[in-house]
């Protein structure tokens, strides 16, 4: 009889690493001095993820909608915009915090927060969300070392290619 896969959960300078074993997925998520929160979600399987950021200010967001977000990264003192404006889905959790969630692919991300120092969104060329990054590169190795725990064990998923 095998033993129940189990939900592993590692804390690193305020983020917190934790992997769902039945979903194949990495998840690093923050709470910010805001009320508001932001999480990346990554699927090392598929090499893509979602991103979410919700914050207690956006009372007018919408479940589904979709909005133009260009994302930033500060890094050494430097604001680099490469990854431009996004398509960007509201979205409204069940406790009623309403955010947008930005698919992404490539471990890009990763590499990005780990080297900045904050992560910026804006919105109609107006900034709408700052998190600071602190603890970041230490958080991404952790998240690191859940894809390679992920990418070792055999997918559950028979149509996984």
């Amino acid at each position: 009889m095998a033993l129940a896969a189990q939900d592993v959960t590692e804390k690193v300078e305020g983020w917190t690493i934790s992997t769902k074993l039945g979903k194949d997925e990495c998840t690093l998520s923050a709470t910010l001095v805001s009320g508001g929160d932001v999480a990346f979600h990554w699927r090392p399987r598929k090499r893509a993820g979602v991103m979410l950021y919700r914050s207690p200010e956006f009372k007018s967001i919408e479940q589904d909608k979709e909005y133009k977000i260009e994302v930033g990264f500060q890094k050494g003192g430097k604001l680099d915009m490469g990854w431009g404006k996004r398509a960007a889905t509201g979205n409204v959790s069940p406790d009623g915090m309403r955010g947008f969630m930005i698919v992404f692919s490539g471990k890009e991300i990763l590499s990005d927060i780990a080297a900045s120092t904050k992560l910026g969104f804006w919105y109609k060329n107006k900034l709408v969300g700052a998190v600071p990054l602190k603890g970041s590169g230490k958080a991404v190795a952790a998240m690191r070392r859940c894809e390679s725990s992920v990418l070792k064990r055999e997918s559950r998923d028979p149509f996984d290619e």
